[in-house]
């Protein structure tokens, strides 16, 4: 009777378990890596993409900032001739059509108001983890503080406004102004038209009203300054680190 041996199979020497654990370690390491790049190249290029589009919201907030500073000398100079006119007593009664002009032209608004979707975007996806530049978040973040300044501003100027359209409401004839607006457009009414009242304590109210305003004013202009400048060092650190034009 033929008999049938088993046949043992060589066991494995503990060399050839460390090559495979070797070999399948670096084949994750290496996915790891890859990955790992790859994700790094996205973010950087996610970067470059953000600074590029921010770039140009302050290229478009500096020239906001100079056609505003233009605007707000020339109404600070109309806001001086209306404060002279109210406190002379004849120039209030014979030269009633630049007094409504000036007085209607005093509440319109001149505020700054950012090109700020990208810095919003950068908040609100938390951006600023891809952003890697110290120099560049440092800027960003003085330029921040400007922006809250002039909301400050704002909020100071709107008050005041308020308060002078109150009052202003008591002397000046709706139906001139009316008139004045017909085109969209604030209009020099005809003739001479004549106020609702000519109470000189009134009167002396609009124009301390209009004088508070004005030093408001001038400060906001500072404010733009400071601004323009943090906006252009802002706009030189993101150039030179991410090489753009």
């Amino acid at each position: 009777m033929e008999v049938h041996h088993h046949s043992h199979t060589p066991r494995k020497k503990w060399t050839h378990y460390f090559w495979e654990f070797l070999m399948l370690f670096l084949a994750v390491t290496a996915g790891f890596l890859a990955e790992n790049l790859r994700e790094h190249r996205i973010e950087h290029g996610r970067e470059k993409e953000l600074m590029h589009s921010l770039l140009q919201d302050l290229e478009a907030d500096i020239y906001q900032i100079d056609s505003l500073k233009i605007r707000r000398k020339s109404r600070n100079d109309s806001c001086d001739l209306l404060i002279s006119m109210l406190a002379d007593p004849a120039a209030v009664r014979n030269q009633g059509a630049a007094i409504y002009f000036y007085g209607r032209n005093a509440t319109r608004r001149i505020h700054f108001r950012p090109q700020d979707g990208t810095l919003q975007q950068i908040r609100n996806s938390g951006g600023f983890r891809v952003i890697h530049d110290t120099a560049v978040l440092h800027d960003i973040n003085a330029y921040e503080l400007q922006l809250k300044s002039n909301l400050e501003n704002i909020e100071v100027e709107e008050k005041e406004l308020s308060e002078y359209s109150q009052l202003a409401a008591k002397l000046f004839d709706v139906k001139v102004f009316q008139e004045m607006t017909k085109n969209n457009m604030v209009e020099r009414p005809a003739g001479n038209p004549g106020l609702l009242s000519y109470d000189r304590g009134m009167l002396n109210e609009l124009g301390n009203k209009l004088h508070y305003w004005k030093r408001t004013s001038l400060s906001a202009m500072e404010r733009l300054d400071i601004l323009k400048f943090t906006a252009q060092r802002l706009i030189v650190s993101i150039k030179d680190e991410y090489h753009l034009k």
